[in-house]
């Protein structure tokens, strides 16, 4: 069956940033120095640090097997999250039965075999920010994120006995005071649209940073129906986060996120394998599937010269 995923042979994309200014001298024109023969050439790494175990460690410190990708390896306009994070990541395998919500991973092949039996019910755990969420509401549009933490399992000691194959934590980028402001608009054939902007910098200097970041995504159905003389395969996703971080004190700040993303889905299921225009659909009722997800989390930290303080929260 061909691919309908992003059908962007036509797609434009204009995107518009904001950064601040600066300055150049004369001599940073210049061609950097040369190291000569004599010289040793030192590269540098740069160090990647992991939060998923309720701490900040760099990734080469860690006792446990972790993959960690990068937000921007992921395609801005990517619906189908599951598949675009197993592209990424070794012994990480997706299945999706096209239904928001009934999406389920497996890590190094400790997976369910069947649908779940409630939110709980699953062998590799999910957060947000460090922060345990439901099975079911994996995964969840990848608006503004800053890298994705898969931690091979069992991970049961921090997020229960549902994490026994691992542990896949999405962080989203933080409110760190940067002003950033960001556009994105696509367009493609069969119906596809994409907004995206993003929105960051200091509300009070030094004292509280803000960042918004929300997105408009919707598709058109390209596998015909003759049955209802319709179209299925549709999309349409939106969803909106905010973040807030505050210096309480010299030693003490907050962080706050706060989400919604909603997630509608005519996916075909009934296709005539042997029809010669395959594929072809033979249902007769339009599939819809909608899912509605929100979340909130708050991040209190307080730090000392000899320990750290951490209170997660999350509804």
């Amino acid at each position: 069956m061909a691919n309908h995923i992003l059908p962007a042979t036509l797609a434009t994309a204009i995107t518009i940033t904001s950064v601040p200014a600066v300055a150049q001298s004369p001599q940073a024109s210049e061609d950097p120095p040369r190291a000569t023969s004599d010289e040793p050439v030192v590269l540098a790494v740069e160090e990647v640090k992991v939060t998923a175990l309720k701490r900040r460690d760099a990734l080469n410190t860690l006792p446990v097997s972790v993959s960690v990708v990068d937000g921007d390896a992921f395609v801005t306009s990517s619906i189908d999250t599951g598949a675009a994070l197993t592209r990424e990541t070794p012994n990480f395998a997706f299945a999706g039965f096209g239904q928001p919500g009934n999406d389920f991973v497996n890590i190094r092949g400790v997976g369910i075999l069947g649908q779940p039996a409630n939110s709980l019910d699953n062998t590799v755990g999910f957060a947000t920010n460090g922060a345990a969420t439901s099975a079911l509401g994996y995964p969840g549009l990848l608006l503004d994120v800053e890298r994705i933490e898969i931690l091979r399992g069992p991970q049961g000691t921090l997020f229960g006995r549902n994490a026994l194959g691992g542990l896949v934590n999405i962080v989203t980028r933080p409110a760190d005071g940067r002003r950033d402001v960001g556009i994105t608009l696509e367009g493609g054939a069969d119906g596809y649209q994409l907004a995206e902007a993003v929105a960051g910098g200091w509300l009070s200097e030094n004292r509280l940073a803000g960042r918004l970041a929300v997105r408009h995504h919707q598709q058109d159905g390209d596998i015909k129906n003759p049955v209802i003389n319709a179209d299925e395969g549709g999309l349409k996703a939106a969803a909106a986060r905010g973040t807030l971080s505050y210096q309480i004190a010299p030693h003490i700040h907050a962080d706050l996120v706060l989400s919604h993303d909603r997630n509608e889905q005519e996916s075909s299921f009934l296709l005539l394998q042997e029809h010669p225009e395959f594929p072809i659909s033979g249902a007769d009722q339009m599939p819809y599937n909608d899912r509605r997800r929100s979340e909130g989390t708050l991040e209190v930290q307080a730090e000392y010269d000899a320990f750290s303080l951490t209170s997660l929260s999350n509804v």
